[in-house]
């Protein structure tokens, strides 16, 4: 029989994973329909952007359970969106309709959605780039 302990880490190790698999994986993009702070407790808790062994793992989820006790119910709540909003997504793909043309009115209103991702690492190359850009655009 497993220690009640025992079977937490198991439980914790297979979302680790899940949860990088799914970050990694380009087509499921249902990252993009969680907020940020979604976004930083999944990532914060669940390490998804590192590689990590099962005993890193095990003693990273230790330490930021420890530096911030709220964390673990707030990346399980994310969790559990990030779950359902993927089996929606899924569910809408999976969906063959034909398409119908949009017909577009001269003043008819019009409505954009921007999600953003949050990268758990920042790259500083990109940053850099991104910042002259905008410098170059301003001038």
């Amino acid at each position: 029989m497993t220690r009640p302990h025992a079977e937490a880490h198991q439980r914790v190790l297979l979302h680790c994973r899940q949860v990088r698999d799914h970050w990694r994986n380009g087509s499921k993009r249902a990252f993009l329909l969680l907020t940020a702070t979604e976004q930083w407790a999944l990532s914060a808790y669940f390490a998804r952007s590192e590689k990590l062994t099962d005993t890193q793992l095990i003693a990273h989820r230790e330490d930021v359970s420890f530096l911030d006790p709220p964390l673990p119910q707030r990346a399980g709540r994310a969790l559990t969106k990030l779950w359902a909003v993927s089996e929606r997504l899924e569910k809408y793909r999976a969906q063959v309709m034909p398409m119908p043309r949009p017909r577009m009115k001269k003043n008819a209103e019009k409505r954009v959605v921007i999600s953003s991702e949050v990268r758990p690492v920042l790259d500083p190359a990109k940053f850099a780039q991104i910042l002259m850009n905008y410098k170059r655009r301003d001038q």
